[in-house]
């Protein structure tokens, strides 16, 4: 059987995109978390029923799972809002550890010029890259909503 690309990887953002543990998207799957888990690291894959079944649960395609469509960026839509509580909150953890831009700009490989954009709500980052803030500052998703 060919390997699923990107799947593990893919699987592993869609559930921390829903501010699901392991164990919570195993659960709502009717399978157990080693099992889960084991999906996420590449050991094994779902059959393509669980896949189905997967995709329903996180709200995306299967296609979106096996790496055969856009990237997750473009699956992310917020409003106005949204963006408002997104700059704000980011500050707020920034400062919290007491970063200047720069620093959180090196943590997360991105330019300076791009944090301060998306601290006064005049630019906002891709799905990937507010992932990756969420992993940094160790907060879900759902924090910046």
């Amino acid at each position: 059987m060919k390997k699923l690309t990107n799947f593990g990887e893919n699987l592993r953002l869609m559930r921390k995109t829903k501010s699901l543990t392991q164990t919570e998207l195993a659960s709502k799957l009717n399978i157990g978390q080693s099992a889960y888990a084991k999906w996420e690291n590449g050991r094994t894959e779902p059959t393509l029923e669980m896949l189905a079944r997967i995709a329903d649960s996180l709200d995306v395609t299967v296609d979106y799972l096996l790496g055969r469509s856009d990237n997750f960026s473009n699956t992310i839509v917020l409003s106005k809002n949204n963006m408002k509580s997104f700059s704000k909150r980011l500050k707020e953890l920034r400062l919290e550890k007491n970063q200047t831009q720069q620093e959180l700009a090196d943590c997360l490989n991105v330019k300076r010029a791009s944090i301060a954009k998306w601290e006064t709500n005049r630019a906002f980052p891709n799905g990937d890259t507010i992932i990756r803030i969420a992993e940094y500052f160790d907060v879900p998703f759902a924090f910046f909503k």
